[in-house]
This record gives C-alpha cells, structure tokens and sequence, in this order.
C-alpha cells in the first residue's frame, strides 16, 4: 500500500526552475507572439516594408518624375528593376516613394481610428446610461459614404490647410483625420461588445470588491483583454486605409470656376503640375503643364488688355475659367486661361506642357513652347472663350508641384516696358516639357 512516505520528494532546486517567472499581460501576449510563426513573419515583412519606403529613396536616387518615352512599359531590367511605366518612368522610384505616403497614411489612420473607436466602445459597453445615445452616433457615422466624403472635405478645406501646414503636410493631415473619423465605427462595435461580455466575469467582480474605481477597471482589467480582438481586426484595415488615400489623391476632376476665380499669380502658380485635356470623339489628349506666363490686364502693358476691352480681348473680361486663344507672328496659335472676376481681365499663357496620353509624338519636347502646345492639341482661334469647366477643352486637378521645384524669371520675348522685369513666368524645375528661353 503506498502511502505519502514512499513518495520521493522533488528537490527544491528542480521545483524552483520549474517556477515560471511572473509576467505582465503585455510580457505574456508578446511571448505567445514570438511563437506564432505566421505573425513573426508578418511583422518583418512590414518592417522590410517600412525601411524600404524610409531609407530606400536615399539609397536607390533614380527620380520619380523622370520621363524616358524611349523607355516606357519595358519589363524588369539591371537600370530599372520594377521596370518602367507608360511614360518612361521607373516604378521602384515610384513605389518607394508613394508608399512612404501610403504607409504613414494607413499607420496613422489606423492609431486614429482605435482610439476613437475604443474610447466610444468602452464607455457604451461598460456604463448601461450611455449605450443607447453612443451607439445611435456610430450608426449615424456608419451611414455616411466615407470616399465621396473624403473627396468633398478635401475640395472645401485644401486651400485652407496648406495655407496652415505647407501643401503636403497640409494635405496628409486633412486625409489621415477624415479617414480615421469616418472608420472607428467597425472599432467601437467590436469593443462594446468585449466590454458587455467581460464587465461581469469574476476577476472584475473582485476588482469591484477590493473598491477598484470605473477608470481602473477599464483600463487595467478590462481593456487589455480587448486589444488583442482590437489590434487583429485594425491591422488588416491599413491596406484599405492606404487605399482611401490613393483615391482621395487620383488626379481627374475639372478645376472648379472658383479656381480660376482669383487672382492671376495665384493661379498662374496653382496650374503647374495640373493637366490640360482636349476631348473628342473616341478620343482625348492630356498634358500636364509645366511652364506659363502671367498677363494682367489693364496693370500690365504687356497684357492684350491693357488698352481696353476690343473684340479680340473680349473673353479676358468675361467669366473666368474660358480660353483664349489668339494668332501670332502669322504663324502660331497660343492657348491663355482667363483668371479674376467677370469686368477684370487677367490670363495666363500655357508655355509648355509634358504630354501624357492622346498625342502621336510623345517625345518629352512635343509641347515645349505655346506654339508647339497649341498645335499638338489642334487650337485654334476656334477654340477662343471656351468654357473649362464644361466644354471639352478643360484643366483637370493633379497633385501639386513642390516648391522646391517650382522657378520664376522674367517672361520671354517682350518689349522693354516697366513689368518686363518683373518674375511671372514660372516653370517646373528639370522639366523637359519647358520652353528655351
């Protein structure tokens, strides 16, 4: 019969290694963490991801914007990896530096969103008084279309943030917030529910008892078991954040008539990098303009409505947002964008463009000068006082040109007169779509 005596004790040594050490919630969830293969692998590969689009674009200096028609849709090659694309351009510059963006974007908005989302969830779930009135908010915010909405916040306070921040600090702060406030809903519903389901278990029940507060049992005891559920279902959302960000910043829709509406080096700076496109029947040409010149009516001798209102200069004191096209030198036609309210003539000359899509010659010079413009998209004084925003001649919105990038000189080819010195021509620096001076 055996009996506690012929039982062999453990020595205390063995019985003391065999002791786990005690560990933190967070300790614990990073050990099961390093033992789950899949989720180590996930977590290097978004790191590779992150130095690449940190660190990659000062290593690997090929430039984004550099056009090479000779070049365009070739395959993976030694000079350009990821290969090129329809105008010339190499795509692993190109990746590397949007997804810089994209990631910083989707990261963020996802931070955004599960604070928000777990500080309405928690206090929904957790205090029965606030339930009904916070979820009928969520489901307010759930039915509101999140992209449309995006893009209309953007056109009705872009101007007003990068004139505060810079235009592309200014730009990532308005898309990153809007996306974080339109998306926590998803967030907010998940904690609720952890919260209904752990507010009454026993080891909250004893925290209750020993005379824990509302604000610690919700943060030291309740809300770290929620995480995890939390962190699982926001991280595969960065994608579809990054996404929203790609729409919201896809060039396309016509310049609205309140961007013409101002005053001319306003908008002679604000067109560079935009896209001027023709439309026709089954087919379109696009360019993105790089170079223009400044004329500003009756102030500017240099302007074809310094001396009044004629027939020819009519469309100068019309609406803003029309063309006017008139003839020179016999030989060539030159495209201006009417600029300021209807009575004050103001217009920017369209120099020089890059063309991207619709044109039979695409070398990188096809559209380098107004004339040269002009007749690649077949303008004529026929074209004169045509409506941008509704005709098929219009300008179409684009990211903007760096400042950095952007110069300014004296425009070309006029007579000596008091503005001749003045800088109202500009240009995108390095461009091969700008004119010789």
């Amino acid at each position: 019969m055996a009996t506690t005596a012929n039982v062999r004790k453990m020595p205390a040594a063995a019985t003391a290694d065999m002791l786990r050490p005690s560990r933190s919630l967070w300790k614990d969830a990073w050990y099961q963490f390093r033992r789950h293969t899949l989720a180590m692998a996930g977590m290097v590969t978004l790191i590779i991801l992150i130095l690449g689009t940190t660190i990659g674009p000062f290593i690997y200096t090929t430039p984004i914007n550099g056009i090479d028609f000779g070049r365009a849709i070739q395959g993976p090659s030694v000079a350009h990896p990821f290969g090129t694309d329809d105008l010339g351009r190499d795509m692993l510059a190109r990746v590397l530096w949007g997804g810089r963006v994209s990631i910083a974007v989707g990261i963020t908005a996802v931070l955004l969103a599960i604070t928000l989302g777990t500080a309405f969830g928690a206090l929904a779930g957790y205090f029965k008084s606030l339930d009904n009135p916070l979820m009928r908010i969520t489901d307010l915010f759930l039915s509101l279309p999140i992209l449309p909405l995006l893009l209309i916040i953007i056109f009705l306070f872009r101007d007003t943030l990068r004139k505060l921040f810079g235009p592309e600090v200014g730009i990532f702060l308005m898309i990153v917030t809007v996306i974080g406030i339109l998306t926590w809903m998803p967030v907010a519903r998940l904690v609720r529910a952890n919260f209904l389901s752990l507010k009454n278990k026993e080891f909250v029940e004893a925290a209750r008892a020993v005379g824990a507060t509302d604000l610690r049992i919700i943060t030291k005891h309740i809300l770290p078991n929620v995480l995890s559920s939390v962190t699982v279902c926001e991280t595969r959302s960065i994608h579809a954040k990054a996404a929203d960000r790609g729409a919201a910043a896809l060039p396309g829709r016509r310049l609205p008539r309140d961007f013409y509406a101002r005053s001319t080096l306003r908008v002679a700076r604000e067109l560079l990098g935009k896209v001027l496109t023709l439309e026709g029947s089954g087919w379109t040409k696009a360019a993105r303009i790089v170079e223009v010149e400044a004329y500003l009516g009756g102030r500017d001798p240099a302007s074809h409505a310094y001396r009044g209102l004629t027939p020819r200069t009519a469309p100068m004191f019309g609406p803003p947002g029309r063309s006017y096209v008139y003839f020179v030198y016999g030989m060539y036609h030159c495209l201006n964008v009417v600029t300021e309210r209807e009575g004050i003539a103001g217009a920017v000359l369209l120099r020089g463009a890059e063309p991207v899509a619709g044109f039979d010659d695409l070398a990188p010079r096809a559209l380098a000068g107004p004339g040269k413009l002009a007749r690649s998209f077949g303008l004529t004084t026929a074209h004169t006082n045509l409506d941008l925003v509704e005709s098929t001649l219009s300008i179409h919105d684009a990211p903007a040109v760096p400042p950095s990038r952007v110069m300014r000189s004296v425009r070309i080819g006029l007579r000596e007169h008091a503005t001749t010195t003045k800088p109202w021509r500009l240009y995108v620096r390095g461009s091969p779509g700008v004119s010789r001076s």
